[in-house]
């Protein structure tokens, strides 16, 4: 009888603490609202761009618009992939040690700028634009579904980044930040002083 008391204690203290680490249902509905804004915004901030437009540079060393779009295709792939193998990997002896909050300053913030992995440099869609934004616009609404219809838990599957160790949910959280951090950047070029009129 003592057993059972004493087990049903332990259980009773448990319960929360399962409660506090799991995901809940509102953090996937920020995610899944963040992912779809995030898109938005992007294609909102394309919209009616000429091709002399998305083909500017402000200078030798800038990315064009088209460019930028490229990247951004390139990278939702990549991340999504970094998310994939996280969840694939057996639950290791890791902790996170950012928040929600660091990660999406992190990767949002154009304050510092950071050179781009050679396999996410625009060269991938030939040039491409269009290819580049449906490509874009697939992967996220394939993640959108995926993020909508697991089960999987993206609070104790982890990766690590340069800058910390994220669970695999940051990292859905970074992917979507990436996008917002270009579409600054697009906004950035159209409001470059040679930013040609059409």
């Amino acid at each position: 009888m003592r057993k059972l008391l004493t087990m049903a204690i332990l259980a009773m203290f448990s319960l929360p603490m399962i409660s506090q680490n799991s995901i809940t249902d509102t953090e996937l509905d920020d995610l899944s609202r963040y992912l779809k804004d995030s898109k938005k915004d992007l294609l909102n901030t394309l919209k009616a761009l000429s091709d002399h437009q998305i083909n500017y540079k402000p200078d030798d060393e800038s990315w064009s618009i088209a460019e930028v779009v490229e990247h951004i295709a390139l990278s939702e792939s990549f991340i999504f992939s970094l998310a994939q193998g996280a969840l694939e990997s057996p639950t290791p002896d890791l902790t996170k040690n950012l928040t929600d909050e660091q990660i999406t300053s992190i990767i949002t913030s154009r304050e510092t700028k950071v050179k781009t992995r050679p396999e996410l440099e625009p060269k991938a869609y030939k040039g491409s634009y269009q290819e580049a934004l449906n490509d874009f616009k697939q992967q996220r609404k394939k993640h959108i579904k995926f993020l909508e219809s697991t089960d999987a838990d993206l609070r104790h599957h982890y990766f690590e980044f340069p800058f910390g160790t994220a669970d695999t949910y940051q990292v859905m959280l970074f992917m979507a930040g990436h996008a917002v951090r270009h579409t600054k950047q697009i906004q950035e070029i159209k409001s470059s002083l040679g930013f040609p009129g059409v």
